[in-house]
């Protein structure tokens, strides 16, 4: 029996699962604490009829428990026709205009939002940021307009 249980947890320690087990949790650490993080504050801050359009469904739907618009099309099946038909990537954004984004920036335009320079064009306004690396950060916009 303990030779068992001793050949058990060499196995278990050879095969790297500890490693990858404190690799996990050390990644759901810094999803909740940066996309939590922004669900909480929206669920705090937008009405609760808020449609909010996010490039990263999860956390940021669950904590938030707004309705919301998936960018990428991942559960919207209308998005991701959109976005094969026209090419457009930012489809969902340009044809809905919600009145919320939850967006990342990482020092270039991610490829699901449109550019700054549109944001502002359409009314929308930085009101939230939570940086997470020196050149890195998740935003919510408000439109204003």
């Amino acid at each position: 029996m303990l030779w068992t249980v001793l050949l058990g947890v060499s196995v278990i320690h050879a095969s790297g699962w500890p490693g990858q087990i404190r690799g996990i949790r050390k990644g759901q650490v810094w999803m909740d604490t940066h996309h939590g993080e922004i669900g909480r504050w929206l669920a705090k801050h937008t009405p609760e009829d808020a449609v909010v359009a996010v490039d990263n469904i999860g956390y940021i739907g669950y904590f938030s428990r707004r309705r919301i618009l998936d960018m990428t099309g991942l559960i919207q099946k209308e998005v991701r026709e959109g976005i094969a038909r026209t090419g457009n990537r930012r489809y969902a954004i340009e044809t809905f205009r919600p009145d919320w984004l939850a967006i990342q920036d990482r020092g270039s335009t991610p490829k699901y939002t449109p550019s700054a320079s549109w944001l502002e064009e359409h009314g929308y306004r930085p009101v939230f940021v939570v940086p997470y690396s020196p050149t890195a950060a998740y935003r919510v916009f408000q439109r204003v307009r």
